[in-house]
């Protein structure tokens, strides 16, 4: 046995540590959160013919110059990436798309997770035929995914001018 350990002159040259990660933690109590900042990508320009909607790096899409065309938005993970890689069955992802429009109105028609085809469930029971012109209109997806590549989205879209 030791009774005093005495350590003298160490020399750390050059310590690393890397990026830890930390999956799904779980909690065994209620918690009180006082603040929680979402990224948020502001683009300058409109939305393309399809146009991607990448949850790792953002929460918020917002389109400031006014949309041109009716588009597809594409619910992903990232570019390398699929959303049923990353998300577990009973889990959910909410993100929110901003299409600014201008005197002609334009929407996402057309709406995908991992490139495949989903018909929403809307607010209300009515899917958009439109965008709302002279305004922002405020896409709000929350994507559960249900079985392996298997989702249902709920969706609304909200006016402001």
């Amino acid at each position: 046995t030791l009774s005093s350990p005495t350590l003298t002159g160490p020399t750390i040259s050059t310590p690393s540590i890397s990026t830890p990660t930390i999956t799904y933690p779980t909690f065994s109590t209620y918690g009180s959160i006082k603040a929680l900042f979402e990224p948020a990508t502001i683009t300058g320009s409109a939305p393309s013919s399809t146009t991607n909607f990448d949850v790792v790096t953002q929460a918020v899409q917002y389109y400031t110059s006014n949309a041109s065309t009716n588009f597809t938005l594409n619910i992903r993970g990232d570019g390398s990436t699929t959303l049923n890689s990353i998300l577990s069955t009973g889990q959910s992802v909410t993100c929110t798309l901003l299409v600014t429009n201008g005197g002609t109105a334009y929407y996402p028609s057309t709406i995908q997770v991992d490139g495949s085809t989903v018909t929403p469930k809307w607010a209300n029971g009515v899917a958009p035929a439109a965008g709302n012109t002279s305004s922002v209109d405020i896409y709000s997806f929350v994507v559960v995914k249900t079985a392996s590549a298997t989702y249902t989205v709920f969706a609304s879209q909200s006016k402001f001018a």
